[in-house]
């Protein structure tokens, strides 16, 4: 949407767009710049320490697989949308279960430390709706 108050832009480019079309192109950058933002600062996302190619592609799978849990957590939860990734993670790290142990069989399972976003996963209302595209069919048929 433009509303005259943009500034002034100038952009070159090789490719066939229309003002607006760079102008969007140009303002969806910021979705990588924040992906970018929530690995450095989200997960805390450091220099490697790995040795192997093999370790290297697991620390990025893991990395990419929190930076997913973190998305559908403000997908599926409006109310967590404007949170960053860095106070979810922190959230989520304070949550602890300990597993009483008597004679060796596990007698009981004790969860502690349940933050805003644990209480609302854990004892949300029902299932949450998630949105499916035209056509898709759930497991359950529906």
């Amino acid at each position: 949407m433009m509303t005259g108050r943009e500034g002034l832009f100038v952009f070159v480019s090789n490719r066939p767009l229309t003002a607006s079309g760079i102008l969007g192109l140009y303002r969806s950058r910021n979705d990588i710049e924040t992906m970018f933002r929530d690995l450095k600062h989200g997960i805390d996302w450091r220099h490697a320490r790995c040795t192997s190619e093999d370790a290297i592609r697991g620390r990025i799978l893991i990395s990419f697989l929190a930076l997913f849990c973190m998305s559908m957590i403000r997908f599926l939860y409006p109310e967590f949308r404007s949170k960053t990734a860095e106070s979810i993670s922190e959230e989520l790290s304070s949550f602890s279960l300990t597993v009483l142990v008597v004679d060796g069989e596990q007698k009981r399972r004790i969860f502690s430390n349940f933050g805003h976003i644990i209480r609302r996963l854990w004892y949300g209302k029902g299932s949450v709706p998630v949105p499916k595209a035209h056509g898709q069919t759930t497991i359950d048929g529906s």
